[in-house]
């Protein structure tokens, strides 16, 4: 494993980069005054290369993102619908037994 200049996890350094070239491009109108070499092509490139980098070598699976997420909605509708019915199956005293 090669030795990093930075004390964080590799995909957090790259998180942390695709928001730093987000805001980059952004004010790349303000910023090009500053660095000539600063133009719309070279903030591409760099975009480019740090999306690159996320999906060839850190193995961003876009896709278990989304398994995790559908998983979790599954799970917390399954619960919802066990509370809203629960009541449904109750018989009237004991809807009720909470007021004596």
């Amino acid at each position: 494993m090669s030795k990093t200049i930075y004390n964080c996890k590799n995909v957090e350094f790259l998180l942390a980069s695709k928001i730093i070239v987000d805001n980059f491009i952004r004010n790349l109108p303000e910023l090009s005054l500053v660095r000539v070499s600063w133009t719309p092509e070279y903030a591409a490139d760099l975009k480019a290369r740090i999306d690159s980098t996320m999906e060839n070598y850190i193995g961003l699976d876009k896709q278990k993102l989304l398994r995790k997420a559908t998983k979790e909605l599954i799970q917390i509708q399954n619960l919802a619908l066990k509370k809203l019915v629960l009541p449904k199956y109750m018989t009237k005293n004991q809807k009720h037994s909470h007021l004596l």
